[in-house]
């Protein structure tokens, strides 16, 4: 009974999802918040007044992303995970309370989980999940999927895994943590000549390549929100290209002109900018995300869901826009790829543990599977302009509860 509001934030400047944690005198709660002030993304933990009162953060450190605080039982301390701006994998932080120092626990190539650490009653130790992530790179003929060729190796870098993509003569345009964060590199189809295009502290990603090879799309935060820059395909005069607050996921259409993309504001949209610059046009009403440009440049195949019901289906609407011309009853779950002659849309499924590429018929008939690996994911693939060889990258996720302990 009682229940009353304590505080309130924004959509956009909103408490983070992971959960909140009483002081042990009991008069303050500890919970993260993310913030969109001065048009960057930080997130800080706050102190929240149990009888009521201004909200106030608890230090005046920020990172891109912070989980669930948990306090230590004399009251002078939390823990959580949180991480940094530029970096990919977060790590075990400990703030003083009510001074607001930060001090880093971990300092390893390991990424912790945001919502579950917690300590022991006598807090000399503290439990959470260690994550890992591996990805490499494969390429293969489109008509001999059954036996790929595995290009890189060093899994732990992540290649691939935030896109790849062939360039029009055979390259690879890919994006790789080699250099300690996430950018776009470039290298011969055989792996060989590994180049990095971009070299900004923050994270660039979901590269495509334009239809004559000269250029790349990517996505990047560098300007503190999500939008989509282009650059030279040797890396030279990058250019923000769009200004909304999440842009994801562009895709060029056939002759160049254009670069459709995911925007998401209060909730996700398709809309196109002209690649040489200009204002961004919307093309769906509906909700929509992961678009695919067909060969012809006429249509655009893309994840949507109609409220109320929000069941999922793929939409193929007019490039210029306007209500679907077809639904197709079945859930993706990540981007889609057209077939060269426009008769397939070919995507990511799991099947029985193992992700596998299919293609299903825009004819109404039966889907058929392409790949057959029995574990495992596909993280991100593409097939060459002139359909004759696929790249994608495919890796696992594992995860392991850890213990450490205040003497490490």
């Amino acid at each position: 009974g009682n229940e009353r509001v304590l505080a309130t934030r924004s959509v956009t400047d909103r408490f983070l999802e992971y959960g909140a944690s009483w002081s042990p005198d009991g008069q303050t709660i500890a919970i993260s918040a993310y913030s969109t002030e001065g048009g960057a993304h930080h997130a800080t933990v706050l102190g929240i007044p149990s009888a009521g009162g201004a909200v106030k953060p608890l230090t005046q450190r920020s990172w891109r992303v912070v989980g669930r605080a948990a306090w230590f039982k004399d009251g002078s301390r939390l823990a959580f995970v949180a991480t940094e701006q530029s970096k990919e994998n977060a790590q075990i932080w400990q703030l003083s309370y009510p001074g607001g120092e930060v001090r880093r626990i971990s300092n390893d190539l390991s990424t912790y989980d945001l919502p579950s650490l917690s300590l022991t009653a006598d807090n000399k130790a503290l439990v959470t999940a260690q994550d890992r992530l591996t990805s490499v790179i494969s390429v293969t003929l489109s008509n001999d999927l059954a036996h790929p060729r595995q290009i890189t190796s060093q899994s732990d870098t992540y290649d691939g895994y935030y896109g790849v993509t062939w360039t029009p003569d055979g390259r690879i345009v890919y994006v790789s943590r080699a250099s300690g964060n996430c950018d776009i590199w470039l290298m011969n189809g055989d792996a060989s000549s590994p180049r990095q295009l971009t070299n900004s502290p923050d994270f660039d990603y979901f590269p495509t390549v334009s239809p004559d090879g000269r250029n790349i799309v990517f996505v990047s935060n560098r300007d503190g929100k999500y939008n989509l820059w282009r650059m030279d395909i040797d890396g030279g005069r990058q250019t923000q290209l769009t200004h909304g607050d999440l842009d994801f996921y562009p895709v060029f259409s056939p002759d160049g002109r254009w670069v459709v993309y995911e925007a998401v504001s209060n909730r996700p949209n398709i809309w196109r900018v002209p690649f040489e610059g200009g204002s961004p046009m919307r093309v769906s009403d509906r909700p929509a995300g992961f678009p695919a440009v067909s060969p012809d440049g006429k249509l655009i195949a893309c994840w949507t869901y109609q409220p109320p019901a929000e069941k999922s289906q793929v939409a193929i609407i007019p490039f210029e826009g306007g209500p679907p011309v077809q639904l197709l009853d079945f859930n993706p779950q990540s981007y889609l790829r057209w077939s060269l002659d426009g008769r397939f849309l070919i995507y990511v499924g799991a099947r029985q543990g193992g992700a596998n590429l299919w293609r299903i018929p825009l004819d109404g008939s039966a889907q058929q599977q392409l790949t057959n690996f029995p574990s495992a994911q596909i993280w991100y693939f593409d097939f060459k302009g002139d359909g004759k060889q696929l790249v994608y990258s495919r890796g696992a996720r594992s995860s392991d509860a850890v213990m450490i302990s205040e003497e490490r």
